[in-house]
């Protein structure tokens, strides 16, 4: 059974028993129903902070591990899992780039993680290969993502 919060108001308390409810609120929320501003300030990680951790989606099966100029190393928990990073095929250039990567809402911290803020330094990520293979075959740069649970891809220079 959970704890009450100190924080939380008595009768608000009474009122979860009195009406039998099986959880109580842990948090005292503003009349407006947001949390004030120092509370959305302080959610905000260092820069420090963010760069010592991997960047992790909002599924959060696919983490980014390394994302550099020369490449962007991600890895998933299951086969089953969708890698969440959109690959397109440049047809002047014939080769696959990044096409999109998910976005996080603007209340989240993960946002401003040095990895989002490269990809977004660039207007397209041309792919030289993935996981080994030239990034010109589609069908078989498709075949190695779908049995792997981490992806390489190496940009073209």
């Amino acid at each position: 059974m959970r704890q009450s919060n100190p924080v939380t108001d008595k009768t608000v308390v009474a009122a979860a028993v009195a009406q039998e409810v099986m959880d109580v609120p842990l948090v005292s929320v503003h009349a407006c129903g947001a949390n004030s501003a120092s509370d959305a300030t302080a959610a905000v990680p260092s820069e420090s902070k963010l760069l010592a951790e991997a960047l992790e989606f909002p599924n959060s099966s696919v983490t980014i591990d390394r994302f550099d100029d020369n490449e962007l190393v991600a890895r998933r928990r299951s086969t089953d899992d969708a890698w969440e990073i959109g690959l397109r095929f440049d047809w002047t250039i014939k080769t696959l780039a990044i096409g999109s990567m998910p976005s996080f809402s603007s209340t989240d911290p993960r946002r401003l993680h040095p990895f989002m803020q490269r990809y977004h330094s660039r207007p397209v990520w041309f792919l030289e290969e993935v996981n080994g293979a030239k990034a010109n075959n589609i069908r078989e740069v498709m075949d190695i993502l779908k049995k792997s649970l981490t992806a390489r891809f190496v940009f073209r220079k």
